[in-house]
């Protein structure tokens, strides 16, 4: 009976341990599962969903500084092109790194802050859109400074008006003067040869240009010379009757150039209104509402990580 009753303790012993590193193991089992299903959501759901969100903010920061090179105005015909080829390249990564985002289900805890964001940065998009399409055509018109040209053109204008107040001293007051007869030699001659644009309507306007401009410098010649020989009233009929019509002309498609000119500089200012008041409203806040989902994903990335922690810490204490 002895032997009986020792067994019977043993046996239960033995079942009470077996029930006892059951229950730890069940445990166990369950404190791993939590830990891997933390851990699932941490590799699908948290760190993608801060990886792509991250990304749509770097990229719309990329996008905005792309943005502000078509404002300078020293930027070449390559500079604005590679801009514009980079804007698609980036628009083409964020747009990717957004899909990946939607497709998560972190995007039900920010919805408000995802449709205020879709909300700005849509009305940035549209600005940065019309900016894109003026850079655009100030590359097709080859017209990429156009205060420059404007510049250019008025010190062309002003070096002739000069050299009509020194032939008039030259009439008046037989004052003598240096240069002016050759007309390859003056910044507009110069100008002709090399022009700064390729653009159709300049260019039109160059080659009528060209003959008169050269016109009015033989005049002068024929002027200083008559007066080199007293002969003034010969010179003073040709200032008046072919010079000064000449001048006119010259003038008159000088400033045609500079209405071009002014044409494109107005689609310049409208970029800078766009980019540096309607849409600089928009950019900021798209990024303050970035801001806001970034820090909504990198909370919940961070309570993953604490969850999973806190999982095995119990799952260490259980096996201990």
């Amino acid at each position: 009976m002895k032997n009986i009753r020792l067994g019977i303790k043993l046996t239960g012993g033995f079942i009470l341990t077996a029930l006892i590193i059951l229950a730890v193991g069940l445990l166990s089992i369950v404190q791993q599962g939590k830990l891997a299903h933390e851990t699932e959501r941490l590799g699908n759901e948290a760190l993608p969903a801060v990886r792509n969100i991250l990304v749509v903010k770097s990229q719309a920061a990329t996008i905005a500084s792309l943005m502000r090179t078509l404002l300078v105005a020293s930027a070449t015909k390559e500079d604005r092109e590679n801009s514009h080829k980079e804007l698609l390249e980036s628009r083409k990564v964020y747009g990717a790194a957004k899909e990946k985002f939607m497709a998560l289900p972190i995007l039900n805890e920010v919805k408000t802050e995802w449709q205020d964001f879709n909300n700005h940065i849509g009305k940035w998009v549209g600005v940065n859109n019309q900016v894109v399409e003026l850079s655009k055509e100030l590359v097709a018109l080859d017209i990429l400074d156009p205060m420059a040209l404007k510049e250019e053109m008025a010190k062309m204008e002003i070096a002739h008006n000069t050299l009509l107040v020194n032939l008039g001293r030259l009439l008046i007051a037989h004052t003598p003067f240096e240069g002016g007869t050759d007309g390859t030699k003056c910044g507009l001659g110069q100008w002709l040869q090399n022009p700064t644009t390729a653009n159709t309507e300049i260019m039109a306007l160059a080659k009528e240009l060209k003959p008169i401009h050269s016109e009015l410098h033989q005049h002068t010649e024929q002027i200083k010379t008559l007066a080199t020989n007293g002969q003034y009233n010969e010179a003073k009929d040709i200032f008046e009757h072919k010079l000064l019509p000449a001048s006119v002309q010259v003038f008159s498609i000088v400033h045609k150039m500079i209405a071009i000119a002014d044409n494109v500089d107005q689609k310049f200012d409208k970029m800078n209104t766009l980019l540096l008041k309607e849409g600089a409203a928009h950019q900021t806040n798209t990024f303050a509402a970035i801001d806001k989902i970034v820090q909504i994903v990198e909370k919940g990335s961070a309570t993953t990580v604490e969850e999973a922690a806190a999982i095995a810490a119990r799952g260490r204490l259980i096996t201990i």
